[in-house]
């Protein structure tokens, strides 16, 4: 089988290609050094301007794409959206700022002012007077200041509470005996759980 071998323009790299593979690709190559599109003519390749488009290779019906449908369009509805989580979010703390959105999703201080924009607008929280918002909606303020929650170690902890509820369901987990240092033990273990989560983080 016969090979061709080229020279890049760009990085100066040998490249050797199947002719066969060289037809498949429509007459175009793939420097492995440089990771630049070239075009062959000939014994030469050039760079292609923004202008040139290459030939598709024909495929065989069954690689073609599925036509389009409606049926094939997910419903935004279905899954929660930046909104939702935000008002999920918000429900669990006594006050609001636009670094707390961006730290909390990771989304950057525009896209974190135009979802403040938006929650404001739908009533969910107050107009800014300066310093943090005011929480309009039904809310928590049992959580301390400055916790250190992000979107993902709230969902991670949702799944682990939930597993660990369904586990207590099907007997895998043993029920905790009754005894008069139980609630208080507990409550200690919490505490000193979340003063090594926030010394640790």
């Amino acid at each position: 089988m016969a090979i061709k071998k080229f020279t890049c323009p760009k990085c100066g790299n040998e490249i050797s290609v199947e002719e066969q593979a060289l037809a498949a690709m429509g007459n175009s190559v793939i420097c492995p050094e440089c990771q630049s599109v070239l075009q062959a003519d000939g014994d030469f390749l050039y760079v292609p301007t923004a202008e040139q488009s290459f030939e598709p290779v024909d495929q065989p019906d069954g690689e073609l794409p599925p036509p389009f449908s409606e049926e094939n369009i997910i419903d935004d509805d279905e899954k929660p959206t930046l909104y939702d989580n935000a008002v999920e979010y918000i429900s669990t703390c006594d006050a609001i700022t636009v670094p707390m959105l961006m730290h909390y999703f990771g989304i950057d201080e525009k896209e974190a002012t135009e979802l403040m924009r938006e929650l404001e607008q739908r009533g969910v929280v107050a107009p800014f007077t300066g310093g943090p918002r005011e929480i309009l909606i039904p809310h928590s303020s049992d959580l301390p200041r400055g916790a250190k929650r992000t979107f993902e170690t709230d969902q991670m902890q949702k799944k682990l509470l939930e597993r660990m509820r369904q586990a207590q369901a099907n007997g895998e987990l043993p029920k905790m005996r009754s005894c008069t240092c139980s609630i208080p033990s507990l409550l200690l273990f919490i505490f000193i759980a979340y003063l090594l989560y926030t010394l640790l983080h």
